[in-house]
């Protein structure tokens, strides 16, 4: 199951109706729906479900997060990727602070997998911003932990060498809060950590 962002400019398909009459009809059966763009909302048929929840952000801002979810939705393939052959499901997201004011601007999510309608709309959002924890983690890890810097033609060795740049990452974590951090001279805005510096030699002297 994959998770992933579409530009708000995208067209998309709804899934071709089934006839009710079921009498077989000679050509190609229909491959593709009504077109749904994702900047025209004229084209936009009702979604199948629609959830709200509260989202509080690290500076205790209240902020309401409304999802709109289509089920079974297609996109265009290419002659070798048939498309139409793997329906996901669209959700676009919306976020408004407590005077209803929209706060940036809608984000469309698609999931597509077999396994895609196990995870609620929610789980979806919030799986989808762990992507910028993740994102973190990845760029530190390749500027200061020399991720990518390790090169050699042997895949085993190469995989036991992120194993270890992922252990010193954990490490960092939970020592975050041992380290001292020490300001350059021009940066005197920042609070200096020297009491605690001094606190600390003296623990390890004795």
């Amino acid at each position: 199951m994959v998770v992933a962002r579409v530009p708000s400019n995208r067209v998309v398909y709804q899934s071709p109706e089934t006839p009710l009459d079921h009498i077989p009809r000679r050509g190609c059966p229909k491959k593709y729906g009504s077109i749904f763009s994702l900047a025209s909302e004229d084209t936009w048929h009702t979604p199948d479900e629609t959830t709200t929840t509260q989202h509080i952000t690290r500076k205790g801002r209240q902020l309401t997060v409304m999802i709109q979810t289509w089920y079974n939705m297609l996109m265009r393939g290419t002659k070798h990727e048939k498309m139409y052959r793997h329906p996901f499901t669209l959700m676009r997201i919306s976020v408004t602070d407590d005077t209803k004011t929209q706060v940036w601007r809608p984000m469309w999510l698609i999931v597509i997998g077999k396994q895609r309608q196990r995870l609620s709309s929610v789980k979806v959002y919030q799986s989808y911003r762990q992507r910028f924890d993740i994102e973190h983690m990845l760029r530190f890890g390749k500027q200061r932990l020399l991720m990518t810097s390790f090169q050699t033609p042997e895949v085993g060795h190469e995989e036991n060498w992120i194993r270890l740049v992922m252990l010193a990452y954990v490490q960092l974590w939970p020592a975050k809060e041992l380290a001292c951090y020490l300001p350059k001279p021009w940066e005197r805005y920042l609070k200096h950590n020297s009491d605690r510096i001094n606190h600390d030699s003296q623990y390890r002297a004795r």
